[in-house]
């Protein structure tokens, strides 16, 4: 805060300098800062429920970190399973169609047969007759 008045006509300077001052005055800032004078057990307490904090922080990073190693774990393993299941639907697959080709030749190899049965009755109901 400056005073300045109309009547100090003779000292010029003196009101220049004032000014001067008040500008300087009002770009000061002040930052009031407590100075707390802890005692030992008040430092030890205060420390105490610092470690505390830090070791509930460090108990949630592990349990978000086990819970990530168990997502990927499973996401694995549910990966796994599908390989597996689609590797027994190709086996599967496969010895159906292995199956089907052996029913296949069993029928024909009992059509053979029948056909040598039928020849040999007709051979012998020919013999018989002629």
């Amino acid at each position: 805060m400056c005073w300045l008045t109309l009547f100090n006509e003779f000292c010029p300077q003196e009101s220049v300098a004032s000014l001067k001052f008040g500008n300087r005055a009002q770009k000061v800032k002040n930052h009031a800062v407590c100075n707390e004078d802890k005692d030992e057990q008040a430092l030890l307490s205060s420390y105490k429920s610092e470690i505390e904090q830090l070791r509930d922080q460090l108990a949630n990073v592990r349990c978000d970190l086990r819970s990530q190693w168990l997502s990927l774990t499973m996401a694995q393993a549910s990966q796994a399973d599908a390989l597996e299941m689609e590797r027994l639907q190709r086996a599967s697959a496969q010895a159906h169609e292995e199956k089907h080709v052996i029913v296949n030749e069993l029928v024909k190899q009992q059509q053979a047969v029948r056909v040598k049965q039928l020849y040999h009755n007709e051979q012998g109901i020919t013999r018989a007759i002629g």
